[in-house]
């Protein structure tokens, strides 16, 4: 019983500091402004980017941009980014016209995408899998509850081991004082 508490217990603190590291590194990253992240939310790109995979976007300029690149961009009347992939990019007029497709659809996108020639451009950088994916995911919608919910299961393990077990926890590194007994006479 004692070998199972000290499994839930390690495994808490090991989940809660995944929590945490999760989050620092994705605020650190967005936050520099050398790289963006996001969950793929659609299957338009599959099977290159599943659908719940976390990509790692980073900054390019337009003109920057060829066929085969796959980049992030948003259209108007869509509240998500589009992610797609480059079919071609033209210079016209001092800016840069792309037609894009997602790898799962049949055809082109109806719409093209202008860019300012110099304008920042979101590249995929790498695709990371589906589970890491859903735990940003899980841990932007419930990263704090989750994070609140383990902290006070480790620091409630030990009293629910002693409540199941009947014995006092011996902390190890200390010792105990032993009442002293009267000597046989």
């Amino acid at each position: 019983m004692r070998k199972l508490l000290k499994t839930i217990q390690l495994l808490a603190v090991a989940a809660l500091l995944a929590v945490i590291a999760v989050n620092a590194a994705i605020a650190l990253t967005s936050a520099s402004g050398d790289y963006r992240v996001a969950v793929e939310r659609t299957g338009s790109m599959a099977p290159t980017i599943p659908v719940g995979a976390l990509i790692v976007y980073r900054p390019t300029s337009a003109s920057q941009l060829r066929r085969g690149d796959v980049i992030s961009f948003r259209r108007a009347g869509v509240t998500l980014p589009v992610t797609h992939r480059v079919v071609s990019a033209r210079r016209t007029h001092g800016e840069i016209v792309v037609v894009a497709r997602g790898d799962a659809n049949p055809i082109n996108d109806r719409q093209t995408v202008t860019f300012a020639t110099g304008e920042t451009v979101w590249r995929v950088h790498q695709v990371l899998p589906v589970w890491v994916g859903a735990v940003v995911s899980d841990l932007g919608n419930r990263g704090l509850f989750l994070a609140l919910g383990l902290l006070p299961l480790m620091l409630l393990l030990p009293w629910i081991e002693t409540q199941l077990t009947g014995e006092p926890r011996v902390r190890r590194g200390r010792s105990e004082r032993v009442p002293a007994t009267p000597a046989p006479h």
